[in-house]
């Protein structure tokens, strides 16, 4: 997965820190991981007490949860998802961030009326039989796709039938 081949390539810095435990539930991790309700070993602490600065970034299907877990936001608002995605893009060296299209409709509304640089990936098979992924056009039609839910028994690849990935890697940007 892309998002393992960028904490890799990023690790050499030993600079990684990952907003949300996800990462550790995949393989061992030696960066960072900073999540406040997590049960694994991670710094429990809220992304807006965190200090980013000068470090790589990985948010994995995390900010849409930020809005709803008043623990990552000591002001619980409906801006909270994107202000954290504005922390993470001001402060880090390099980011990658990812959400699930359809679980959060502020923060796809405001992504998409937003100048930030993302594409929306799409899942090649809804039934969870491969985790592959293609990239769709950047369009509200594709911003605004329904989410996946547990009726197509996507267990170990996640619900989500389509996702956004922001960063400020063109590499990644660039590859479809």
């Amino acid at each position: 997965l892309f998002q393992e081949k960028w904490a890799e390539a990023k690790q050499y810095s030993n600079k990684v820190i990952e907003v949300g435990a996800v990462m550790n539930y995949y393989e061992k991790n030696e960066h960072r991981i900073c999540d406040p309700y997590d049960n694994s070993d991670c710094e429990k602490i809220s992304i807006f007490d965190l200090n980013l600065k000068g470090s790589n970034c990985l948010s994995i299907s995390t900010v849409e949860h930020i809005l709803f877990d008043s623990g990552y936001s000591k002001e619980k608002d409906e801006n909270a998802s994107f202000r954290a995605i504005e922390k993470i893009i001001n402060e880090s060296n390099n980011y990658l961030i990812t959400f699930p299209i359809g679980s959060h409709c502020r923060l796809q509304e405001q992504i998409f009326k937003s100048n930030l640089n993302y594409k929306i990936m799409r899942r090649e098979n809804k039934r969870g039989l491969c985790n592959n992924w293609k990239e769709v056009p950047n369009v509200e039609e594709n911003m605004f796709e329904v989410y996946g839910h547990f009726e197509y028994n996507l267990d170990y690849y996640g619900n989500a039938i389509c996702i956004c990935l922001i960063t400020n890697e063109s590499e990644i940007l660039s590859k479809s």
